[in-house]
This record gives structure tokens, C-alpha cells and sequence, in this order.
């Protein structure tokens, strides 16, 4: 079943955009994108990054860029304990990781309030993207 986004809803997450949109206003991102681009961050983050709280990031591609079904397992776990962690306004999520072997890339689905995130990280080009 799909979700629909209502505009006219008040937006619950706001993520504000280092840039500006149309209008020269600071682009912000709300809800389900939002959210979404919290994910990403939180995914690509390198443990580090932040001296206050050296463990938040998964770090994708330093950690898991060339791992295979092996560390699958790990990487779903990490992922699951970040968001409980540092995403604590997210209840009721739900992490996947797959490999595609023909393909050779990563499939990622996260499923927050019965909405599910997809995106896959390719390897080889070092590109995260999500999936319509």
C-alpha cells in the first residue's frame, strides 16, 4: 500500500538544506523527505566525524564499500543500532540489507512507521541511491 504525502497537512520533520530553492529561501525538506535524507546522512556519516559523539555514523563506505554477503548481517545491525541511537524520534523501524549478486550492489530498505526507505549502494562507483 502507498503512502500519500498531504500537503496541506502540517509537516511532523523538518530538515533544513544547505541550499536555496526557487524563491531564494533556504530549502527545506519535510516528512517522508525528510526523514529520508536523515537516513542518508546517517549511513554515509564516518564514525568520527563528530568529536561529541564519535560513534554516530555507520560509515558505509569505509566500513562495508567492498563487503560482501558476509557482512550483511553487520551492516543491518549497525544500521538498526544508529537509528535507535541518534534517530530516536523513529519508532518501529524495521532494517533489510541484501546483496544482489548480479549486479553487484547493496539493496537497503528501512521501514519507519510502515513507510519503507529504499536505496542501494553500488560498490564499484561508490554511489548511494534511492529507489523509486
Amino acid at each position: 500500500m502507498a503512502t500519500v504525502l498531504d500537503l496541506n497537512k502540517p509537516s511532523t520533520y523538518r530538515e533544513y538544506f544547505i541550499g536555496i530553492d526557487e524563491f531564494n529561501h533556504p530549502k527545506v525538506y519535510t516528512d517522508q523527505h525528510a526523514t529520508f535524507v536523515l537516513l542518508i546522512r546517517l549511513i554515509l556519516l564516518e564514525p568520527g566525524t563528530y568529536p561529541n559523539h564519535p560513534d554516530m555514523g555507520v560509515g558505509l563506505v569505509s566500513r562495508y564499500r567492498f563487503a560482501m554477503k558476509e557482512k550483511l548481517a553487520n551492516l543491518q545491525t549497525r544500521i538498526q543500532e544508529q537509528i535507535s541511537t541518534y534517530l530516536p524520534e523513529f519508532s518501529a523501524v524495521n532494517v533489510e540489507v541484501s546483496y544482489e549478486k548480479e549486479h553487484k550492489y547493496t539493496q537497503i530498505s528501512i521501514t519507519i512507521d510502515e513507510i519503507t526507505y529504499k536505496m542501494t549502494y553500488n560498490p564499484e562507483t561508490n554511489i548511494l541511491s534511492s529507489v523509486a
